[in-house]
């Protein structure tokens, strides 16, 4: 049995830790290509210029988001359908 986002999102504001590793899981490869597409979207050919790590740059990139959507979610955040989230993730 497959536990929706929304779910995850309810035990992650009750303290579930778990839960959280679980969405993580659920959507890293998802938040991973949002994060490279913005590199590469043509802004400038960034990621070219870098002097770092470009693998790395990314994968700091997708726990900023992460840190914040763990603040977000233990605000309280709530969804109209089972899709929400990744809405929220693409947007």
């Amino acid at each position: 049995m497959t536990i929706s986002d929304q779910e995850l999102c309810n035990k992650i504001a009750d303290g579930d830790m778990s839960a959280f590793e679980a969405l993580q899981k659920k959507h890293k490869g998802l938040i991973y290509l949002i994060s490279k597409e913005e590199f590469e979207s043509g802004k400038g050919d960034i990621h070219e210029k870098m002097s770092i790590n470009y693998e790395q740059l990314i994968e700091d990139v997708s726990l900023i988001f992460w840190q914040d959507m763990y603040k977000s979610i233990t605000r309280g955040i709530s969804f109209k359908n089972q899709y929400s989230f990744v809405n929220l993730l693409i947007c």
